[in-house]
């Protein structure tokens, strides 16, 4: 999950998603493709990488 500018981005189980702080969702984006992998997130001066 990655925080920038009042929001929430999370990623899992093959999409990625923005949330509310209260947890109202914004949007959610499937990824296509070939199964489920790591995510890192982005914004300028604001990564993060999935770790296990």
């Amino acid at each position: 999950m990655l925080f920038d500018q009042g929001q929430l981005i999370v990623s899992a189980l093959g999409s990625v998603a923005c949330l509310t702080l209260p947890g109202e969702l914004v949007w959610q984006q499937p990824f296509s493709g070939e199964g489920y992998g790591a995510v890192a997130a982005g914004f300028p001066g604001n990564v993060r990488q999935a770790d296990g």
